[in-house]
């Protein structure tokens, strides 16, 4: 039987003395495991095939179960990738994670095109995006396609909206009493707490960790998700992200003076931390990334 479909390489690990398995990424089947022959020779015709985040449409022979690369035609090598250590890394995190969320034979044609987009936008720069715009951007679709989508539609306990209060230099909840340029981050339930909530729930016996409401008003913007169906106070067990954080991890003393990279850098922080305690796992390539953009700025952030 012949597959024709659309892939991105998520991994290529080396076989026998010439060729190669890849893990691919599609829309339509999920995840794939396809095996291509001869491209670790020298002139090897379909070499650019096997290659770290090739976009192309690949033709595959299945036969007793196991699929080989017949031919394919690349759309985009996102070449620029191998020019900037960071941005390389930041690809290499958007493959790691669609790699372990995504699963074979299920269809996900929305996490394929958030990882098409991220490597683009990380290849090219496209719309003026950060690495971390870029990655963040992608992970909050690959949660939510995962069934761990962070709630960003405003305090997860009372309702109310999380935002800079008028006539406030720095930033403050809405709700009554809550206390100003604090919000709070109930990894249990994926979503954020106004500062008044996120003080009872934690009086209450509850764990969530103090957050910046920019760090909040950054995965807003850069959202693309409709949180308007959100299943709220879904536990999905993540007593491991909430051991690896300190109560204060996210929380800026003072805001008025805090730059956009401390409000990518935290979001990255917190939202690695939840997906390593929602999959029990970690990630290294999403590891080094923020250590390389971190150091890049390391004369604003403050950690």
């Amino acid at each position: 039987m012949e597959i024709k479909t659309d892939a991105i390489v998520l991994r290529a690990a080396d076989y026998k003395d010439a060729d190669k398995i890849l893990t691919l990424l599609t829309p339509s089947a999920g995840k794939l495991t396809a095996g291509i022959k001869g491209v670790k020779k020298s002139g090897a015709r379909l070499a650019f095939a096997a290659q770290p985040f090739s976009f192309c449409e690949y033709v595959l022979a299945e036969k007793n179960g196991r699929n080989t690369v017949t031919s394919a035609y690349q759309h985009d090598g996102f070449f620029p990738l191998r020019t900037d250590i960071t941005r390389y890394y930041a690809a290499c995190s958007v493959a790691e994670i669609a790699d372990e969320l995504s699963a074979e034979g299920s269809e996900n044609e929305a996490l394929f095109i958030a990882a098409a987009q991220a490597l683009r936008s990380l290849a090219y720069g496209e719309e003026n995006e950060t690495p971390a715009e870029a990655l963040c951007s992608f992970l909050l679709t690959a949660l939510f396609e995962a069934g761990y989508m962070i709630d960003l539609d405003g305090c997860g306990a009372c309702g109310n909206e999380i935002e800079k209060s008028a006539g406030a230099e720095s930033g403050a909840v809405s709700c009554a009493g809550a206390e100003k340029s604090v919000c709070y981050f109930d990894f249990s339930g994926g979503r954020f707490l106004c500062g008044k909530c996120g003080a009872a729930a934690g009086g209450a016996g509850g764990n969530p960790v103090r957050a910046s409401v920019k760090t909040y008003d950054f995965l807003r913007k850069i959202s693309g998700i409709s949180y308007e169906n959100t299943q709220k106070n879904v536990d999905f067990g993540a007593k491991n992200a909430e051991k690896t954080l300190k109560n204060g991890d996210f929380f800026e003393k003072n805001e008025a003076k805090t730059s956009k990279n401390d409000a990518e850098l935290r979001a990255l922080r917190l939202l690695k931390a939840y997906l390593s305690g929602k999959t029990e796992r970690d990630y290294p390539c999403f590891t080094e990334f923020y250590r390389l953009y971190r150091d890049d700025f390391k004369g604003d952030f403050r950690e």
